[in-house]
């Protein structure tokens, strides 16, 4: 199961800030079958810490309704999850200023046209190219425990690309520029 279920979910708000989020199944999923559809829903995942597992957010097209779903991705580091987005055409799509370590998002797409099918044609989403987000090789912590991140120095390098690399109108707590992650 995924640690958030969202199936059969309408009209709702979900914010996860600040976490740390680790394992290998599902993180987040609309839909089990992949037909779902929220009409209005806010998601936003800000300054959180994703390490293995899925992240998936697929909204399919439904006959004679209209999502007004916004997904807002921002200041967070995803080491080695498996990316899954899938919006429908005019979906509001917020990701910016993210650092993905050996993190793809191979079936990131929008769903083209105004076919309400579940076959309907998909267009790819750009979503690796969005403003601020950085691709590396290391996640630069100090003490990355994959096995067991709980144990984990989350402590951000001196040579990170995460610091001082988040979203330029949000400040940390000493006032500088926003890093990435927690």
């Amino acid at each position: 199961p995924a640690v958030i279920d969202l199936v059969d979910a309408d009209n709702f708000t979900l914010e996860v800030i600040n976490s740390l989020v680790h394992g290998g199944k599902k993180l987040l999923t609309t839909d089990s079958s992949g037909k779902g559809l929220a009409e209005e829903a806010d998601v936003a995942l800000h300054n959180n810490v994703f390490i293995g597992g899925n992240l998936f957010f697929e909204q399919s097209p439904q006959c004679g309704v209209v999502s007004q779903t916004q997904l807002s991705l921002r200041n967070n580091v995803f080491v080695d999850v498996n990316l899954r987005l899938t919006l429908l055409q005019d979906q509001d799509l917020e990701a910016s200023h993210n650092l993905l370590v050996d993190t793809s998002c191979r079936t990131c797409e929008t769903v083209a046209g105004d076919e309400c099918t579940h076959d309907a044609p998909r267009v790819a989403l750009d979503f690796e190219d969005t403003e601020g987000t950085r691709h590396v090789g290391d996640a630069g912590f100090v003490d990355l425990d994959t096995k067991d991140p709980g144990a984990s120095d989350l402590t951000l390098a001196a040579d990170s690309p995460a610091i001082d690399a988040g979203v330029p109108e949000w400040s940390d707590p000493d006032a500088s520029r926003s890093d990435m992650g927690l």
